[in-house]
């Protein structure tokens, strides 16, 4: 940890003790003196050493105590805080603020700008916070001199802009409070992450001060976005919160070099832990043909042949075709093969690295952000800098290498900006694609949760998969001689790319769906052979218990066994009444139970959910309540008691929390969050819309609603922002689903 020393100046008090101070005394400041002591206690409570001043001094040993502090040595890395409660005024004779002394006088050494140019000067100087709490105080947060240095050692928070006055100390209640919710872990920052950014403090101060009223405005240096947010660590992650991170040895970067690659989807579901967190190694189980089918498939040499180059895994909510897609992708990507070993390591069949694979997690993403995905992530430069266009080399990965500079510079910049103006369409995909020298693997996951999943089908998923190699088959004329096909010469083999597609089976999507079958590659989870998914699921389940203590013990061999065996013949054999006419299911006049389609999203009469999801839901609820007894006869009726249906197992486990008024409605709420979810004090907030006594109760303090969540944890992902935030979300679809159309109760009997 680094050496933290703070200086601590208020002056509370501006007369020399007269019993009429003289006309034009500044105003005492009430409550300053309490105020001295519960800013050291606070600073102290984050490791800080903290120089106290006595609040008698002029102004002059006001100064003098400042720059002094700010001359002492100190070792590498370490952080300093100045923080000033007085009044300031600005010199006669230029624009500037200076801090008044207990003397109620100004004094050049007061001068806040000289301050912060003394912790500027040297670019190894400690990095220094200044909490600035008086009038005018932003008069020294934007300094011309800092726009011409490269290495800025300073971050000026002030309790004012330049022209306004600060009122009453609140700034300084405001911050004292913040430091308190940093050592109480109040901003919820994951593990791994060492500190709390300023900026998370700052828009906290903010807040309290707007409180207030007055209109005061708490106002911080800028810095260039070429540079970035400093990363200063003046306040201390000292109690990290539990999340959701990638496993060691994934570059944390490699998220960012697309929106929609999105590794911890397929890390998550490759380890296939269910609602448990994520364990050392991986619990997928079954699956073994499709898994020799698929390994083989994506490990072909060369442009695959005509109808070979779709694949489509669908089945109903927890069926598992993410798990599926998971430990494909977490083999076979370059990026998280070698981290994700124990994902698939012990399983009969898995792809080969593949240099040419990219993937997608489909969830809200409109299809522009698709294709833009795809388009980066492949290395493709935008429309416009082809390098056969304008010179550059080839690329060993997809053909075409980046163009040299300038052009490469441009590349990069509209890869990094989001592409709204340099965005990438379908044709110049699939050009780029079909002109490189190696076909991709592109798999697409959850396209049933995408923001416009039948404009993506239509306009990117059904072209990729019907693109055809040059001089192929399917579109060869003979009159055209070697001409022959949409790309630019070469010999024939159908498609281009190999496209690996996740999606339940909503009759929105049956032209996907159509495109597979008609080749005979759909593959409906659902329709597996029962024996092969309930030996799957028995090994499943008793690998769940086989980790989790009491029931890894000799004591608990048998009645796990028994678990398992019982739930999984359960889920296997048990056939629930089918629905009366489910409008919207997709028909397959081959199979008359259809393609695992769903009446509604979420609907409870729709009784195919996946036989994994509602196994893993069912035996976690057991085992956080300690239900599971040594006894294997007890165990075998206990595991035959699962219930067949996602929200029967939900609603077993919000029965048994009823003594928790906040666990449904803060579920509820995750139901419509978006993207990586909803960070704490937003979820707070939303809550009170979804509770039985209505949306005008309080909020649920932050302390409770963490206890709360850290209760139904199994239901959640947690994932830290750039800053380390927790963002929760529900961690499947099937239960957005059911609590979008249940939030409040369950379904009437």
């Amino acid at each position: 940890m680094p050496v933290r020393r703070a200086l601590c100046a208020v002056i509370g008090s501006f007369h020399s003790g007269e019993d009429e101070p003289p006309t034009g005394t500044p105003a005492d400041i009430p409550g300053a003196d309490a105020l001295r002591g519960q800013m050291t206690a606070a600073l102290a409570r984050l490791g800080y050493h903290c120089v106290t001043l006595n609040g008698n001094e002029s102004a002059a040993e006001l100064g003098t105590a400042v720059l002094g502090f700010l001359r002492e040595p100190m070792p590498a890395g370490g952080v300093r805080v100045v923080h000033v409660l007085s009044h300031g005024v600005q010199p006669p004779n230029y624009d500037g603020l200076e801090v008044l002394g207990a003397d109620g006088r100004a004094d050049e050494l007061t001068d806040v700008a000289g301050w912060v140019r003394r912790a500027d000067r040297d670019p190894d100087a400690p990095a220094t916070l200044f909490l600035l709490d008086v009038c005018q105080a932003g008069t020294a947060v934007r300094l011309p001199y800092q726009l011409t240095i490269d290495r800025r050692r300073t971050v000026v928070l002030a309790a004012s802009p330049a022209d306004e006055p600060a009122y009453d100390a609140n700034f300084t209640r405001a911050m004292i409070a913040a430091l308190g919710k940093v050592a109480d872990g109040g901003y919820n920052v994951a593990r791994g992450f060492g500190s709390i950014a300023p900026r998370q403090v700052a828009l906290d101060v903010q807040a309290q001060v707007a409180a207030h009223g007055h209109g005061q405005q708490v106002t911080c240096s800028l810095f260039s976005l070429l540079d970035g947010e400093p990363d200063f660590a003046f306040f201390p992650n000292l109690v990290p919160a539990d999340a959701d991170l990638l496993p060691d040895g994934v570059d944390p970067g490699l998220g960012d070099l697309a929106l929609g690659l999105d590794p911890a989807h397929f890390v998550d579901r490759a380890y296939a832990h269910g609602p448990r967190p994520r364990m050392r190694t991986g619990l997928f189980y079954g699956r073994d043909r499709l898994l020799g089918e698929l390994s083989a498939w994506l490990d072909e040499i060369g442009p695959p042949e005509p109808g070979q180059g779709l694949r489509v895994v669908t089945g109903s909510p927890g069926s598992g075709k993410s798990a599926l897609l998971g430990v494909l992708v977490c083999a076979a990507h370059p990026g998280l093969r070698e981290a994700t070993d124990p994902a698939w390591n012990r399983l009969p069949h898995v792809p080969s690295r593949n240099e040419h694979l990219v993937a997608v997690h489909a969830r809200q993403l409109t299809t522009q952000q698709i294709i833009d995905s795809l388009a980066r992530q492949l290395h493709l430069p935008p429309p416009g800098l082809r390098p056969h266009e304008d010179g550059g080399e080839q690329d060993e990965r997809m053909g075409p290498a980046a163009p040299a500079q300038p052009a490469a510079e441009k590349a990069s910049a509209a890869s990094a900006g989001g592409g709204a103006q340099h965005g990438w369409t379908t044709a110049d995909l699939l050009e780029a694609i079909t002109t490189g020298t190696s076909p991709p693997v592109i798999v697409v996951d959850a396209v049933d949760e995408a923001a416009q999943p039948s404009e993506l089908i239509q306009q990117v998923l059904l072209p990729l998969a019907t693109r055809t190699h040059p001089r192929s088959p399917l579109t060869a004329d003979p009159a055209d001689g070697d001409e022959a096909g949409n790309g630019d010469g070469g010999e024939g083999g159908g498609g281009w790319c190999r496209l690996l597609v996740g999606t339940r089976a909503w009759a929105s999507l049956q032209p996907l769906l159509q495109a597979a079958r008609d080749h005979g590659h759909l593959i409906d989870l659902d329709q597996e052979p029962p024996t092969e998914v309930r030996a799957a699921l028995t090994g499943y389940v008793t690998a769940l218990l086989d980790r989790q203590p009491p029931y890894d013990t000799a004591a608990y061999k048998t009645a796990r066994a028994h678990f398992a065996e019982a739930l999984a013949a359960t889920l296997t054999t048990r056939q629930p009444p089918a629905p009366a006419s489910p409008a919207g299911t997709v028909t397959d006049p081959a199979s008359p139970a259809g393609l695992a389609g769903v009446t509604d999203p979420g609907d409870p009469a729709d009784p195919r959910w996946g036989a994994f999801l509602v196994a893993a839901l069912y035996t976690h609820h057991k085992i956080t309540a300690q239900a599971l007894p040594p006894d294997p006869a007890f165990a075998w009726v206990l595991g035959g008691q699962v219930p067949r249906t996602l929200w029967e197992v939900m609603e077993m486990d919000l029965q048994a929390r009823a003594t928790d008024p906040w666990a449904r409605p803060l579920l509820a709420s995750l139901a419509y969050a978006r993207g990586d979810g909803m960070p704490l004090d937003v979820l707070t907030h939303v809550a009170p819309v979804f509770h039985h006594d209505g949306p005008h109760i309080p909020d649920p303090a932050p302390a409770q609603a963490r206890h709360t969540l850290a209760g139904i944890r199994f239901y959640l992902r947690l994932t830290p922002d750039q800053h380390g935030v927790i963002h929760y979300r529900l961690f499947h679809q099937g239960l957005t689903d059911y609590l979008r159309h249940h939030p409040t109760a369950p379904p009437a009997p």
